[in-house]
């Protein structure tokens, strides 16, 4: 599996989980491994972004 986003022209990511992406590990993602990936984007577009998911 893998995650990636776009955000304000750049491309976050990606970040490759080993196996099924479960409950946990995608927590783990957004506790863990986005901020630092989000490090290099602005404050202001990072504290007004949205996470869309597809229910999965």
């Amino acid at each position: 599996n893998v995650w990636c986003g776009l955000l304000d022209g750049c491309i976050v990511g990606p970040y490759f989980i080993e196996g099924n992406l479960t409950g946990e590990a995608y927590l783990n993602l957004l506790q863990n491994e986005l901020p630092e990936m989000l490090e290099n984007i602005n404050l202001h577009t990072v504290q007004n972004m949205w996470i869309q998911q597809d229910g999965a």
